[in-house]
């Protein structure tokens, strides 16, 4: 894992196994690590295996291998002299010195972004919400809490960025009034919570020319409807839909749109291989 952590260009692997392997979860949780690590996974497929048996394990045709290694190398760089800003994890607003509003999202998604975005050579800022995972390495880091400091961090590194993508779980309402002290036990408890503003319409209002901004939209029914009308009132170029089941998850279901109507839908995806796909959009948006 040292390794791998410190090399700092692609690395691909091409698993083969016997299907009772591939469905440990041992093998998964170091698959996780590795990928983690900034490790790519061509395979494996299902075919004849070793065993004479056919099943899940086989691994994948050498040209397949060879053209993703070269996809991902030809890739190399495409970003560099980019300005990327990546807002990822979740906020909270205070009830009391004690308890807080918040939301589920882990910051697996910003981790796989700022991954995908370094390895294209971008200079990658990060606006990092509380996370329960993996803090990814950026050039810039800007630790913020509350919707008040995303806000506040957004609206003054937004305007020199040629990307700007919006995967923090924003929290939508704060509690009209803090208390000070902490909340006794009691029966009840009355809360009165007020929307905290849109931060990506905002940015959306004053996207500049050549700029690329990506929002996510999550929903529990008529995503894609939904997403389309974010992607229109929100001034963006590209919106991720996704399930309310995602937070904290690796896999999604869901789709990738662009404003000019094109869409690449996913089921069962991992979140790197998400990341990758957005950022094949980006790179097409960009022209580079």
């Amino acid at each position: 894992m040292s390794v791998f952590s410190a090399f700092r260009r692609p690395v691909v692997m091409a698993p083969a196994m016997h299907s009772s392997m591939w469905n440990s979860p041992f093998l998964r949780e170091n698959m996780e690590k590795l990928r983690a690590a900034g490790v790519h996974f061509v395979g494996p497929v299902v075919g004849i295996l070793s065993s004479g048996e056919s099943g899940m394990g086989r691994m994948a045709d050498p040209v397949e291998i060879l053209r993703f290694s070269e996809k991902l190398l030809g890739e190399a760089g495409k970003l560099k002299g980019k300005k990327v800003i990546i807002a990822y994890g979740r906020t909270e607003e205070e009830i009391d010195p004690v308890r807080v509003i918040t939301n589920r999202s882990s910051g697996k998604m910003g981790y796989y972004l700022a991954e995908r975005a370094k390895a294209l050579g971008a200079y990658t800022i990060l606006v990092e919400g509380e996370i329960s995972y993996v803090s990814p390495v950026g050039d810039e880091k800007h630790r913020v809490r509350t919707h008040s400091q995303m806000r506040d961090a957004m609206m003054k590194l937004s305007p020199e960025a040629d990307v700007i993508i919006m995967s923090a779980a924003v929290s939508d309402f704060r509690p009209e009034a803090r208390s000070e002290e902490k909340i006794k036990r009691g029966n009840t408890l009355e809360l009165t919570l007020v929307p905290t503003g849109d931060i990506l319409a905002e940015i959306g209002k004053n996207k500049k020319e050549g700029q690329v901004l990506v929002g996510f939209a999550l929903e529990s029914k008529n995503l894609e409807e939904i997403a389309r009308e974010k992607l229109s009132r929100k001034n963006l170029d590209i919106i991720v839909g996704n399930t309310v089941e995602a937070p904290g998850s690796d896999v999604l279901d869901g789709f990738i749109l662009d404003k000019k109507g094109d869409v690449r839908k996913f089921k069962g995806a991992h979140k790197a291989e998400v990341a990758s796909a957005i950022f094949e959009k980006i790179v097409e948006f960009l022209g580079v």
